[in-house]
């Protein structure tokens, strides 16, 4: 079993020129080239022949890399050719097909080097590209897009998150969070939403009351203050400062409390009035008579004209001295006042 030689070939020198370049060269005939060499004594001059185009070649390859294209040749799906200082790559087999004239069988293989001196002015020329940073004034005046923005280090510097949310990291926490929830203590406030903040937090100032239909601390409503209850049960009147008696004196103290939910009027807090009621006069002779004109009844008298006059109270009602409602019809609120 033959053996496979794997070691790799170093470039013969090339430099000794080409086999019979100067010597007797004989092309044999088409028919000869087909059938080769046979039992005979080749002709020297075609010998040199064979030996001289195959070393041309070799040296034309050594020179030029890739062949120049032809008209004759067969290319295979995938050949490399050169045609005017430009490698194609074959996208499909093809004879007689001039790459710079069939573009859909062959393409440009390689991007043109030229490139690379724009490359190199980009690189060391200041300002050679318009928006680019440059070195002397390292300042983007330009939309700058992509993933993130990192130093040497690739863990550490500004970048993004799966929501498009901007942060910066030192590689092990996220040290600034650009997400707008403002929840973690290293969330950074845009100046708008911070002056929003500062205005609920000065809206109330202690001592101030804060009035709603929620029954929770306020604390958990505007996140801020330490809150308790004012006024509990009671309405709230505004204070006044007119000295004279018709402004009772409770009404001109903060926190001042006065009245009650029911009130039992006393003797003096009845208004005057009167009662009518009918009355029995009793004569010195005994008996029911007519009351006379001098005790009130119109055209009647006792007998001897001088009856007795008797004082009568009304009989008392039957009660049981409750108080009554003194509330106006009333709708109940939670009110606050901040303490802190």
């Amino acid at each position: 079993m033959a053996v496979i030689n794997k070691r790799i070939i170093n470039k013969p020198d090339m430099n000794y020129g080409i086999w019979a370049e100067n010597g007797n060269v004989e092309i044999p005939s088409s028919e000869k080239v087909e059938l080769g060499w046979i039992a005979e004594k080749p002709l020297n001059e075609q010998m040199n022949w064979v030996q001289n185009r195959q070393d041309a070649m070799l040296q034309y390859i050594n020179q030029h890399g890739i062949v120049e294209w032809d008209n004759v040749t067969e290319y295979p799906i995938n050949a490399f050719v050169a045609r005017e200082g430009v490698v194609y790559k074959a996208l499909s087999q093809n004879v007689d097909k001039d790459p710079t004239l069939n573009t859909a069988i062959w393409t440009v293989a390689f991007a043109d080097f030229s490139i690379v001196d724009t490359i190199t002015k980009i690189k060391d020329e200041d300002g050679y590209v318009e928006h680019y940073v440059r070195k002397s004034a390292p300042v983007l005046n330009a939309v700058a897009k992509g993933v993130g923005y990192s130093g040497d280090d690739t863990d550490k510097g500004v970048k993004f998150d799966g929501n498009d949310n901007l942060y910066v990291t030192n590689g092990e926490n996220r040290r600034y969070d650009f997400n707008g929830t403002y929840t973690n203590d290293n969330d950074v406030i845009r100046k708008s939403d911070l002056q929003a903040i500062l205005e609920d937090y000065t809206r109330y100032k202690v001592g101030d009351l804060y009035v709603t239909t929620n029954q929770d601390n306020p604390n958990l409503i505007l996140g801020y203050g330490a809150w308790e209850r004012f006024g509990e049960g009671r309405a709230l009147v505004g204070m006044s400062d007119v000295n004279n008696t018709a402004v009772p004196d409770w009404t001109k103290y903060v926190h001042s409390k006065y009245g009650s939910y029911e009130q039992t009027l006393t003797a003096n807090q009845i208004p005057a009035h009167k009662h009518q009621y009918d009355d029995i006069y009793y004569s010195n002779y005994g008996g029911a008579v007519p009351v006379p004109n001098n005790k009130g009844s119109s055209g009647q008298t006792d007998g001897d004209n001088a009856g007795d006059t008797v004082s009568r109270m009304t009989g008392e009602n039957a009660t049981t001295n409750e108080g009554h409602n003194n509330v106006q019809p009333s709708v109940v609120v939670a009110i606050w006042r901040r303490v802190a």
